[in-house]
């Protein structure tokens, strides 16, 4: 069996509807789930049996954790994800990486969630997926 994954779910409404269609024709079998998009709660609340992994990102989108935005090599105007450090880079000071460590810890953390707990909206732990441990 192949794994044909689709990237990207959730970077956009016209994006997260071809994946779905994609799923739905038997092209792809699985997706990965930006956790920082305006996008993701409908990309989830249209997944349905969709497979869904944790797409990290630290190029684009609002930062979970807030204090990325204090750091210019990681942003654009201070507004938004914008990686701009050079790949050749070797040091990043210890600061920025546990703050890069505690983003994509809390991207992990809120895909987890939004999987787990999907009623009505992905953030409300009321009804789940897993099945109760009663």
């Amino acid at each position: 069996m192949y794994l044909i994954n689709a990237d990207d779910f959730g970077l956009s409404p016209s994006i997260n509807k071809a994946i779905i269609l994609c799923f739905e024709r038997g092209i792809i079998n699985s997706t990965t789930l930006i956790a920082n998009s305006p996008y993701t709660d409908q990309a989830i609340a249209n997944s349905n049996d969709l497979i869904i992994g944790c797409h990290l990102n630290l190029v684009e989108g609002v930062p979970l954790n807030k204090n990325l935005l204090n750091y210019p090599e990681l942003t654009n105007n201070g507004n938004s994800l914008k990686f701009n450090i050079p790949r050749s880079s070797l040091s990043l000071n210890r600061e920025l990486l546990l703050n890069i460590k505690t983003e994509l810890s809390m991207q992990i953390e809120y895909i987890y969630d939004c999987l787990l707990y999907t009623s009505p909206s992905p953030r409300d732990r009321q009804k789940s997926r897993m099945p109760s441990s009663a």
